[in-house]
């Protein structure tokens, strides 16, 4: 049976698939920190502190990396060395 709790961890669980499976760096961080979020909720739900703990270091990180990418992306980069 699936209850509100179980989908919040399944979706937890298909937001990490999912960002294995970006190409794009932002795109990566999104799902990431999706994920993050979605484990944190899930993990308070049915006490999982060691989860949570994990979660909560990781959410932090992410949210730093994601505001590092560039905003122009590999075609500014490429753009920037052309003379």
């Amino acid at each position: 049976m699936f209850t509100v709790t179980n989908l919040i961890g399944i979706a937890a669980g298909g937001f990490v698939i999912l960002a294995f499976y970006a190409r794009d760096e932002r795109v990566l961080r999104q799902y990431a920190i999706t994920s993050n979020v979605l484990f944190m909720i899930y993990a308070l739900l049915v006490w999982l502190w060691p989860i949570f703990l994990l979660h909560a270091i990781l959410l932090p990180l992410n949210l730093i990396r994601l505001a590092q990418i560039d905003p122009r992306g590999a075609l500014g980069r490429d753009a920037a060395r052309t003379p």
